[in-house]
């Protein structure tokens, strides 16, 4: 295949309504998903791979995503309510996992998992590698042309 081109890169990231989207779920307040500055502040929840729960960690997505753990309150089980995007970035690090996709926020996979952010916006991100139609969905930043979220060069 073709060497991926540079991407342009985006200051905006994912936030995603933390009950999931579509199969009869309401709308948050402040919509389903939309792309903000990575400087605002948002609800953190945390993804993880695998299929055992455990530790903090439930195993709540729907039939549409696969061998993936999510989860809300984070190291010494506290929640948090306003963070930057770098912030929860690091936040889901500390507990050994990761933001989750928007795909995967999307099928409830963090849904009732506390803290109260079923109604709220979560930070969602892509990592390198994946399938992405922006910038915004990607972790970095970054999409390139072959639609992959890549770090910039």
């Amino acid at each position: 295949p073709p060497a991926p081109t540079a991407a342009p890169v985006t200051n905006k990231r994912q936030v995603v309504c933390g009950r999931g989207i579509g199969d009869g779920l309401a709308n948050c307040p402040e919509g389903s998903v939309k792309d903000v500055q990575v400087t605002e502040r948002h609800e953190v929840r945390c993804c993880k791979d695998g299929s055992v729960a455990g530790g903090g960690w439930y195993d709540k997505c729907n039939d549409d995503v696969d061998n993936v753990l999510g989860r809300s309150k984070l190291l010494n089980n506290i929640c948090h309510h306003d963070n930057t995007f770098l912030e929860a970035v690091e936040r889901c690090e500390l507990v050994n996992g990761r933001l989750c996709t928007a795909d995967e926020i999307s099928s409830s996979c963090t849904k009732g998992t506390g803290c109260n952010h079923d109604r709220d916006l979560i930070w969602a991100c892509t990592g390198d590698g994946l399938t992405c139609n922006s910038n915004a969905e990607c972790c970095t930043g970054a999409c390139n042309a072959n639609g992959q979220c890549q770090t910039p060069s």
